[in-house]
């Protein structure tokens, strides 16, 4: 299964570079919105498996309900009667939520909290190494609330790969240099052997996940084609269409929603459900 040539280039290091350096949107408002004037595809397919930024309430409202069942299943949170995992951070026009589909079922998603108003979500914990990398002039961006359907049959190892790959892409087209990610040490070897996270922090407690250890990583998107080719190639290898890729916001009363939901899920852990207010405003 593949990406049509016809809507394919290839993507070298130097553009790479250029999208990094110039990031495709600046920070918006959740008012913020931008103008098509030529038809654009919102998904990319790939057999029966569509990638796509779940903008809308139904979209946004399936993958996060797919990460509360993932997360119970896993004990990383406790039982709520919303069912659904809303963090503070996903009410941020700063935050964007990648689903992968089969059949229009939504069977893999993760997000991605690029570096804002509120930071990010791993520095309750690993406040000393984000601040180093921003000190080097970083723009980072965390990976978080991956979640599968383990009862779909469609959703195996290819499509969460290629999720990933789509939020690689979308991070690079959004000016992000790191992406950082907080994982059980167990997966740690994973993430450096196919994707080359190199660690950036040692194991701690991790409260919001109910106290399980964590390690810190990063991964270098400026530098990876030339010291991790191989993981290069599996994350931009097959560019998705650009304008799959582009921002999509969400709208002001989705924005309003969403943070009445961390409230009531009491998701907002330290950080103050007061703050998301002038994002939304």
């Amino acid at each position: 299964m593949g990406v049509s040539s016809a809507h394919v280039s290839r993507i070298p290091l130097q553009g790479i570079r250029r999208q990094v350096v110039s990031a495709e949107t600046p920070i918006h408002s959740c008012e913020g919105s931008f103008t098509v004037r030529r038809p654009t595809r919102r998904i990319a397919s790939e057999g029966n498996t569509t990638f796509e930024i779940a903008f809308r309430r139904a979209e946004l409202k399936a993958a996060l309900e797919l990460v509360y069942r993932a997360y119970i299943r896993s004990s990383l949170i406790h039982m709520s009667k919303h069912k659904i995992r809303v963090t503070p951070y996903h009410a941020l026009p700063t935050t964007e939520v990648f689903v992968a589909k089969d059949h229009g079922e939504i069977v893999c998603t993760m997000s991605l909290v690029r570096d804002a108003g509120l930071g990010l979500p791993m520095e309750s914990i690993y406040d000393k190494e984000i601040n180093q990398h921003r000190r080097r002039g970083l723009k980072l961006a965390e990976v978080s609330c991956l979640a599968f359907d383990r009862k779909s049959e469609a959703c195996s190892f290819s499509e969460i790969s290629r999720l990933m790959a789509f939020t690689a892409q979308c991070a690079v087209r959004r000016g992000v240099h790191q992406l950082v990610i907080a994982v059980h040490p167990r997966h740690a070897a994973f993430y450096h052997r196919f994707l080359a996270f190199e660690p950036i922090g040692e194991e701690k407690t991790y409260d919001a996940v109910r106290g399980k250890p964590a390690v810190a990583m990063a991964l270098d998107l400026i530098q990876l084609q030339i010291d991790h080719p191989k993981a290069y190639r599996r994350l931009f290898g097959k560019p998705f269409p650009g304008e799959v890729l582009r921002y999509k916001p969400i709208s002001p009363s989705l924005c309003y929603e969403l943070r009445s939901l961390a409230a009531k899920t009491q998701a907002a852990d330290s950080c103050g459900i007061s703050k998301l207010v002038p994002a939304c405003a």
